[in-house]
């Protein structure tokens, strides 16, 4: 929205005229990728278009300014100001999920994207062959939890495993990943579940405060 109203701005430099040429004054702030972004700065920017605008508008004319808007990294920024406010991190990144031991997988591919302190990870692992690999957990996450509160999520399906659930919630446990669950209707819920082995298929999501 902001490059659209600083895009739009820029247009009427073009469409109005006068007698008097004048060069527009310079930008500021010349923001790259990973750099701290306030919003302060962006309206340094924003308000140097409106002055020239305006200067039209009063009869003169002015030369085509050249406006550099920010661009926050679309993968990394080391954080961004909001006038009062501070983002501390916003990351995209992948992360690799394992059951570690000798074990092998068909697929074996981890996302995340921090924002600020919270972390949403994606997982999907299928186990060729589990061998010395943990049956209950999965280690790898990019961060460890915070440890103030019991974080989980959600697993989106399964197939091919050690049990057969009809519920199955994903749970953080620092830096790794472990399954609870229930094999019933109204049975209790079973913490930290041996469910790998060959051919185990699992596929969810977690989101924690690291």
């Amino acid at each position: 929205m902001l490059n659209k109203i600083i895009g739009g701005l820029a247009g009427l430099l073009f469409l109005v005229g006068g007698a008097t040429a004048q060069t527009c004054s310079s930008y500021t702030y010349t923001l790259s990728n990973g750099t701290t972004a306030d919003a302060d700065q962006v309206m340094s920017n924003f308000n140097t278009v409106r002055n020239c605008v305006n200067t039209l508008a009063s009869g003169g004319t002015l030369t085509n300014p050249t406006l550099t808007t920010p661009n926050i990294g679309a993968a990394t920024a080391t954080s961004i100001n909001f006038g009062g406010s501070t983002l501390s991190a916003y990351i995209e990144g992948t992360w690799t999920p394992s059951l570690g031991g000798t074990a092998t997988y068909a697929v074996q591919v981890g996302r995340y994207t921090r924002i600020g302190r919270q972390v949403t990870a994606f997982f999907r692992l299928n186990v060729s062959t589990l061998g010395t690999g943990s049956a209950t957990t999965i280690s790898g996450l990019p961060t460890a939890d915070d440890g103030t509160m019991p974080y989980g999520g959600q697993v989106y399906t399964w197939s091919g495993l050690n049990v057969t659930p009809v519920f199955l919630g994903a749970r953080v446990a620092s830096q790794t990943i472990v399954f609870d669950g229930a094999t019933a209707a109204n049975a209790t819920l079973s913490t930290a579940m041996s469910i790998f082995k060959d051919g185990a298929f699992i596929y969810g999501v977690v989101t924690y405060f690291q």
